[in-house]
């Protein structure tokens, strides 16, 4: 059975794609044929002239069987052999025609219809300029193998085909291949033209169609061309470019677009310098010395900017920043060496840029790939493949194989490989009760934090999204799905924010939050605002991101005078303090022996709650796990006091803890709120097996004084008085740093109250594991990562913060804990790196 054909018209808007498709359709039919002919255009004209009229679009339609759905959107053209369908697309400036294409595509992909129903050839026009991923899906997805673009001689038609062979580069991974150029000439004598554009970008010239009147006259009477006048030159034009199509196969060489430089000369008529392809040139074996080379060079690699290394360059003018870049089009132009490409940053001094010669810098990395200079970072030479790896040398990379691939956590990208602890760095901001939260954007994202459909009310609706149960009772999203996607967002918004303005009510306060996806789709929500909050008199704030969690003080001052007002209407209830504390910040799981600790104190605590206001006016005093840059001004201008105490782990901890609260009351502590002998006899039983033991944290040099103060490692002090002694990893570039490391890492240990804490320096990821991985080095080692590959791999156990628990029984079962992950060798037995043993 002969395969399929399937090609893909691409080319500049205008240039007359969708009147050699449809008669390529034409051709490819006429020996018999089954062409399924797909317009990718929301303009849905591709099929006109073989339909006789418009083709309804499929839209995304609903429904479960793609099939049949498919089926009940692909019409009969006129011409014998040939069905047509069109992908359609949203009204004028709305919505995301990609997304409609590639919800045609799917439909395709799923239903199996192409060979289902038995069409030997598919033909897809894609409509003009190909801005954004969606309008290659036929490629992305894998669907047309032959891509045709079509041209004319003048520049800019030219121009537009050399960005379209980008694209096709970029896709080559699924098999599909440029089969060449359809040549629609303006002007007879510009054939030349193409031809040597042609030749430049190692691509072929399928044919050239000169002008012809049968076309328009075609075109107005609503036929194909070929049909209309079968003895015209443009159907015995098309006739040979149909053939071509046929034959033609992929490159040994694929075709290489050149750089807007590059294309700037072509244009002028001037020669066009290449660069060299990836690989050539003499490059030496393996990778080892390229730290070394950087350091005779000069180089100081400080970073990465997208997949470019930027380095600083002490030349004999002065520093300034080099640029290096795997060589490619768009580093023509620049200083070319082995596979790579290099030149000055555009920020450096231009007065030093001017006196000094950029070969100076590279000489000595000239036999190194580009791939290899990459491992200076940690990455090898699968960039995307190695970036979330951490930099890791073990299997235990992040990697979706260990081959190389997409990683699975990229935010974990080049650049951390040396970081354990990481924190939010974002300040507390409450979430009052009566604040109406709404995500625009879909609730099954995984950083959705809400429940589905607009407020949950419309959950039962035609395609919209299941209800899923969240965390937050009082954050929605709208539940934006791909009916929004193809056709515009403009409607659910406006349901979305009536619901939460009336739900709000009068001087209420909602805040909208517009995700990842409608920030793609550009809606114009701004109107939807305004209508909302003028008709129910609530507030309404628009914001980018799911960010509600984080502070701002416009965010802060608005929920801050909700809450006041929240604590108004309370107070009119009449409602008078029955406890002495109410805990905020703090989970059942910490609150439960929390609550035990302040029972033996004799203060009283109100239940942990979901609910705000009830704590706040049943306790004469409200204790804060961290201060609340939205509760605590309103909390003073309530009059209504307050207590920030210190982290309540391990002995010391929690006395202090007790000691800051019975204050605020104006109690002394009781001698029944200490640990009991019993308890100090069992802390000194795991003092002496717990001596042997140290746990390394590792930090940047200018990060270290943050450990102690960070919510994440905040009952380091548990070890520290257990026993445990400590080893302090640093991370650190060069030893300018070193005199202020080793004095903050002083300040850590006085802060840990423990004399054992040995520091340690590490610049690159080999250091840092024979560091983890030597005889008499850490035996657990704080990460906030789980199961940290980095640790595995030397042998250790890692752990976090979630070990420890509060209070004086919590002090000895967090102590108990650690030692028992210390005496636990599974890790250094079954999963190490036989070399790290």
């Amino acid at each position: 059975m002969k395969p399929l054909e399937s090609v893909v018209f691409f080319g500049k808007g205008g240039i007359g794609k969708s009147t050699l498709a449809s008669n390529l359709s034409v051709l490819l039919a006429a020996g018999g044929g089954k062409v399924l002919h797909v317009g990718c255009d929301p303009k849905m004209d591709s099929t006109l002239a073989l339909a006789r009229g418009r083709v309804p679009p499929f839209n995304g339609s609903p429904g479960p069987d793609a099939g049949e759905r498919l089926r009940g959107f692909i019409r009969p053209a006129a011409v014998e052999g040939v069905h047509c369908v069109e992908a359609g697309g949203p009204e004028a400036g709305l919505g995301c025609a990609g997304a409609g294409i590639g919800a045609l595509l799917e439909a395709i992909k799923d239903s199996a219809i192409l060979e289902k129903d038995g069409y030997t050839a598919a033909v897809f026009d894609v409509l003009g300029d190909v801005v954004c991923g969606g309008f290659a899906a036929p490629l992305r997805r894998g669907f047309a193998r032959k891509v045709v673009i079509v041209t004319s001689e003048e520049p800019l038609s030219l121009y537009s085909a050399n960005r379209l062979i980008a694209m096709v580069g970029n896709y080559s991974r699924n098999g599909v291949y440029l089969a060449g150029l359809a040549v629609n000439l303006r002007d007879p004598a510009g054939a030349a033209a193409a031809e040597a554009f042609a030749a430049a970008v190692n691509t072929r010239v399928l044919g050239i169609i000169p002008r012809d009147p049968a076309v328009q006259a075609a075109e107005r009477l609503g036929v194909p061309a070929v049909l209309h006048a079968p003895g015209s030159g443009f159907a015995g034009a098309l006739t040979r470019l149909a053939g071509a199509i046929s034959a033609a196969g992929p490159r040994t060489k694929p075709p290489r677009p050149l750089s807007d430089a590059g294309f700037g000369l072509f244009a002028a008529g001037r020669a066009v310098p290449r660069a060299p392809a990836p690989g050539a040139g003499k490059v030496r074996a393996g990778a080892a010395g390229v730290e070394e080379a950087f350091k005779a060079a000069g180089l100081t690699p400080s970073g990465m900017e997208g997949e470019q290394i930027v380095c600083d360059w002490d030349s004999p003018a002065g520093r300034v920043k080099v640029v290096l870049a795997a060589a490619g089009p768009a580093t023509a132009g620049q200083l070319l060496f082995s596979d790579c490409a290099a030149c000055l940053h555009p920020s450096s001094d231009p007065g030093i840029a001017r006196k000094v010669d950029i070969m100076d810098a590279v000489r000595g990395l000239t036999g190194f790939r580009f791939d290899q200079l990459l491992g200076y970072f940690g990455l090898g030479s699968a960039f995307h493949g190695a970036v979330g790896a951490l930099g890791a040398s073990s299997g235990f990379s992040d990697r979706a194989d260990r081959a190389g691939g997409e990683p699975r956590t990229p935010h974990l990208g080049s650049g951390h490989w040396y970081r354990f602890l990481f924190s939010s760095g974002s300040a507390e901001l409450a979430l009052p009760p009566d604040l109406v939260v709404v995500e625009h954007g879909d609730a099954e994202c995984r950083f959705c934090d809400s429940f589905g459909g607009p407020l949950g009310l419309f959950g039962g609706r035609p395609g919209s999204v299941p209800d899923l149960p969240k965390a937050r009772p009082n954050v929605f999203s709208t539940g934006l799905g791909r009916r929004e996607a193809l056709l515009g967002d403009e409607g659910l918004v406006k349901e979305a924010l009536e619901a939460a303005a009336a739900s709000a009510g009068p001087g209420g306060l909602v805040e909208f939050y517009s995700t990842c996806a409608p920030l793609l789709l550009a809606g114009d929500t701004d109107p939807a605002v305004r209508a909302a909050a003028g008709r129910t008199g609530a507030a309404i704030s628009r914001q980018n991101y799911n960010s509600y969690e984080e502070y701002s003080e416009s965010r802060a001052a608005a929920r801050s005078a909700l809450i006041l007002r929240g604590l108004k209407r309370g107070r009119k209830t009449g409602a008078q303090p029955r406890f002495d504390v109410a805990l905020h910040g703090y989970d059942e799981r910490l609150a439960g022996p929390l609550r035990g600790l302040l029972a033996k104190a004799g203060a009283s605590a109100a239940a942990v709650t979901e609910e705000l206001y009830g704590p706040l006016l049943e306790a004469r005093l409200q204790v804060l796990r961290r201060r609340d840059e939205a509760l605590c001004p309103a909390l003073d201008r309530a009059g209504i006091p307050w207590v920030v105490p210190p982290a309540p782990y391990g002995f010391e901890g929690s006395k202090a803890w007790l000691k800051a609260i019975l204050k605020a009351l104006g109690r002394r502590l009781p001698a029944a709120a200490l640990p009991s002998r019993e308890q100090a006899a069992r802390l000194r039983s795991l003092r002496a097996l717990a001596r042997k033991y140290r746990i390394g944290l590792s930090a940047p040099a200018d990060e270290i004084g943050n450990i102690i103060g960070d919510r994440l490692a905040e009952g380091l002090g548990i070890a520290a008085e257990a026993g445990f002694g400590f080893e302090l990893l640093v991370y650190l570039e060069d030893g300018a740093g070193r005199t202020a490391a080793l004095g903050d890492a002083a300040r850590l240990g006085r802060a840990l109250k423990t004399r054992g804490l040995r520091t340690r320096f590490f610049s690159t990821p080999a250091e840092l594991q024979r560091l983890l991985s030597r005889r008499g080095g850490p035996d657990l080692v704080y990460s906030d990562l789980r199961r940290d590959p980095r640790v595995l791999a030397a042998g250790r156990n890692p752990f976090s913060s979630l070990l420890f628990e509060p209070g004086y029984e919590g002090a000895l079962e967090s102590a108990r804990r650690l030692l028992e992950l210390c005496q636990w060798k599974f890790s250094a037995r079954y999963l190490a790196r036989p070399s790290s043993l």
